[in-house]
């Protein structure tokens, strides 16, 4: 073998190790990336189930105090009836 043809083996040697390594660090990388991203959603999803859980708490408190002015409107109608029936004789 000539000086040339050794140095051409032994370029195309490092070239294939430099292809090796690129295609590694590629798929490192999008591992990492889909790693992230999961991680990214889950978190989301998350934060929705705390968001959707405190929404029920708000609307179920929001029911209790609509459902404690009704009655208290509906005692306040009876008594305003009754005022009316005793000031109308």
């Amino acid at each position: 073998m000539t000086e040339y043809e050794i140095a051409a083996l032994n370029l195309a040697y490092w070239q294939m190790i430099a292809v090796f390594l690129q295609a590694s660090l590629g798929f490192v990388i999008g591992v990492v990336q889909c790693g992230l991203i999961y991680v990214g959603l889950r978190r989301m999803g998350q934060a929705s189930d705390e968001r959707k859980s405190q929404h029920e708490e708000t609307m179920e408190a929001m029911q209790t105090q609509h459902q404690e002015t009704m009655r208290a409107l509906e005692v306040q109608h009876e008594a305003l009836r009754e005022l009316i029936t005793r000031t109308a004789k």
